[in-house]
């Protein structure tokens, strides 16, 4: 790269780390698949087994995707301790490195590097991808999202340069992305074959000897592990094509249910509103513009966006985080639309005297930037610093989220020897409290038969506090709204009736 793109690189890197990373480890580890990722990588480190992913100590069938986003987060974890941040940095880093595929596209192959930072600003400011489920938390589909790409655009030039180390590059972001979310990483199959097509390469692929050397690879390396764990784990195969290929797409899941068009809804109304207007104008833009690099790759982004969006809406289950490989393609395709502006601003030359200067073409294209810009990124920036969480959560529930999280984070002794109550207690609280016993603190959960005069015991749920009024003698030690850590002292010989404690 020459040093006017280094220096772009590195401004980009900068607007783009804000909305990525700021706040990131502030929410609370989040119920559902981001803690239970979070519950697997941390029985990894426990265990010592990196192939099953578990949970309560048995091979997990809920969450069957394979392990490497368990890996990534359990790397973290090592690296820089148990705690939010460990969970979230992969998908963090896999939103930073799509917005870099987006850059390297244009950059390459127009030569120049403003297309490319255009890209990957619209795709930073696209509501459906710096979300809850999205970039913000440690799930699967940031981290997949940036290998989808990766294999779409390494794929792209190898159809324009023939290099083979573009096809070896395919072939291994497709490993890597069917490692990160099994069935969901190959989706973009039918748009490289399309692409192909359109580019004439199909023969020589086929001729390739690195073709069958990529095949090679992908069957040892991600079919491979899907037969490996059907080894150790009896099953996990069956319940993969029950829950992934037949589950997800022929029936609704978990009550995510949508009509064909549910996509597009959801693209207009909230995940892309705030540029779903400009993308048919950018394929128009695209595809009448005089530079055939332009061309090429508004065809590819259409055509990648175009099926991705035809097979998804096939499914029975339609979730919006679903949707998060198709934003960097969409974003190419406003990135076309803004820059064909941009080399119109620039071609009027010097323009009339404004307030007594004269504005080139280029001043006033980066002005049109900054105006069609600035009013998204200031948008999803004020969201990060709102710090959202899940929206579907009780506060009751939201408070021990918190009270966990503030013990992990003072590191106070003082408070070992707690029992959380096991009422209520789910994957999301007991992330915290295996952070803390590989921490080596003196936690545990129990159920209601386990606990005893003399114990530190912590609940939240209003029935729970009035079991243990009715059977035990209580000091309140601490609380945090709804969340009590009492001490139990002498065991109440005729449960009383005390009436609930609030």
């Amino acid at each position: 790269m020459s040093r006017k793109q280094v220096i772009a690189l590195i401004i980009l890197i900068i607007i783009v780390s804000i909305p990525i990373f700021v706040h990131l480890d502030v929410i609370t580890v989040q119920l559902w698949d981001e803690s239970r990722v979070g519950d697997h990588a941390i029985a990894m480190i426990r265990d010592n087994n990196w192939l099953v992913t578990t949970y309560h100590g048995k091979p997990d069938m809920w969450m069957t995707k394979p392990p490497l986003m368990a890996w990534l987060q359990a790397l973290d974890m090592k690296l820089i301790g148990y705690n939010e941040l460990a969970i979230r940095l992969p998908s963090a880093l896999g939103a930073l490195g799509t917005c870099l595929l987006l850059f390297y596209l244009f950059t390459k192959k127009l030569k120049e590097h403003l297309p490319g930072m255009i890209a990957a600003i619209v795709l930073i400011t696209v509501p459906g991808y710096v979300i809850y489920h999205g970039t913000r938390t440690g799930e699967y589909d940031s981290l997949l999202t940036m290998f989808m790409t990766g294999y779409a655009v390494f794929f792209f030039f190898y159809c324009a340069e023939n290099k083979g180390k573009y096809l070896l590059l395919t072939f291994l972001f497709v490993i890597l992305a069917t490692l990160t979310k099994g069935i969901q990483g190959v989706t973009f199959i039918p748009a490289l074959f399309a692409y192909a097509i359109y580019k004439k390469r199909i023969a020589t692929i086929i001729k390739s000897p690195l073709f069958y050397t990529g095949i090679a690879g992908f069957m040892m390396f991600a079919v491979g592990y899907y037969l490996l764990r059907e080894h150790y784990n009896p099953g996990y195969i069956k319940t993969i094509q029950e829950n992934e290929i037949g589950g997800r797409y022929n029936s609704v899941i978990e009550g995510h249910k949508g009509g064909p068009w549910e996509y597009l809804y959801m693209l207009v109304g909230e995940y892309f509103n705030n540029w779903y207007l400009l993308v048919i104008p950018g394929v128009i833009a695209g595809l009448f513009n005089k530079d055939k690099a332009i061309k090429d790759i508004t065809v590819f982004a259409t055509i990648f966006a175009l099926l991705y969006l035809v097979i998804i809406s096939g499914a029975q289950t339609q979730i919006y985080w679903y949707l998060l490989p198709i934003y960097p393609f969409l974003s190419v395709l406003v990135a076309v639309l803004l820059y064909t502006v941009c080399q119109l601003l620039e071609g009027i030359g010097n323009i009339a005297e404004v307030i007594s200067l004269k504005i080139s073409g280029a001043v006033m294209s980066y002005i049109f930037l900054v105006l069609v810009l600035f009013a998204p990124y200031q948008k999803i920036c004020d969201y990060v610093l709102s710090n959202v969480t899940d929206n579907c959560m009780k506060p009751e529930r939201h408070n021990i989220q918190l009270y966990l999280q503030r013990i992990l984070h003072k590191h106070d002794k003082g408070m070992d020897g707690t029992v959380f109550l096991e009422d209520g207690i789910e994957q999301d609280l007991e992330w915290y409290v295996m952070a803390l016993q590989q921490e080596h603190r003196l936690f545990k959960i129990a159920p209601r038969n386990e606990i005893k005069a003399e114990d530190k015991v912590v609940v939240f749920l209003p029935e729970s506090k009035q079991y243990l009024a009715e059977r035990y003698d209580l000091t309140v030690l601490d609380s945090l709204e709804n969340v009590v850590r009492y001490q139990l002292h002498e065991k109440k010989t005729v449960p009383g009736m005390a009436a609930a404690i609030k």
